[in-house]
């Protein structure tokens, strides 16, 4: 998975960052993207999908948003019950109002 920086002029002709593939080869890392505010931080998060890995029973990976970084580490989730070739990961979708709501205190 590649990653390009967005600005008012347009995509960068160059990845900033590429993400290695977390499954091997054969794992089918980033067959499906979604992002959005998935932990409520303020900050874009990163889910990828890879429906190959464990057989097929696939994964999804989610990465964080951070300010000092472009992500945080991956956290790894796997189907509730995981079954060979259910291929979990391979299309993702995600709905979070963006911008997020700013948080008051008080």
């Amino acid at each position: 998975v590649h990653l390009y920086p967005g600005r008012t002029s347009g995509l960068s002709a160059v990845p900033t960052t590429t993400l290695p593939g977390m499954d091997g080869t054969f794992g089918c890392f980033g067959s499906g993207l979604a992002m959005g505010d998935f932990d409520r931080d303020g900050l874009a998060d990163l889910a990828v999908g890879a429906y190959c890995a464990q057989m097929s029973t696939g994964r999804v990976y989610l990465l964080p948003g951070r300010r000092d970084t472009v992500l945080g580490p991956a956290l790894r989730r796997t189907p509730p019950r995981a079954m060979s070739f259910s291929q979990f990961g391979i299309d993702l979708a995600a709905w979070t109002p963006w911008p997020p709501a700013t948080r008051q205190t008080g």
